[in-house]
């Protein structure tokens, strides 16, 4: 049996997603310290894409209105770009995790 994985939600932010990259908020995230760290990004209006390299995430992997994605660890939440997918901005919201292995 492998590790088990705590999470502890820590905090959270709304995004909106447009014609522009986005990147997740340093403010918000920098701050939590001590322990492994996680988000899980909830798309809660129209299609967004995202990438992890530099520029423009057009053509990155879709992610849907109602679906979410998980990013596993500080390099992913840094790098983590996101557009929308469409022509209708989107909101998404980002619920971070402090993580520890039990």
């Amino acid at each position: 049996m492998g590790n088990i994985r705590d999470r502890i939600p820590v905090i959270s932010e709304t995004l909106t997603i447009s014609s522009a990259a986005v990147s997740l908020t340093v403010n918000i995230y920098g701050n939590i310290t001590g322990s492994d760290i996680e988000a899980e990004v909830y798309v809660e209006t129209a299609q967004i894409r995202f990438d992890f390299s530099p520029g423009n995430p057009a053509t990155g992997g879709a992610v849907e209105a109602g679906q979410n994605f998980m990013l596993y660890n500080e390099t992913e939440i840094k790098n983590v770009r996101m557009i929308r997918g469409g022509s209708t901005d989107a909101t998404v919201r980002v619920l971070y995790f402090k993580t520890s292995k039990t």
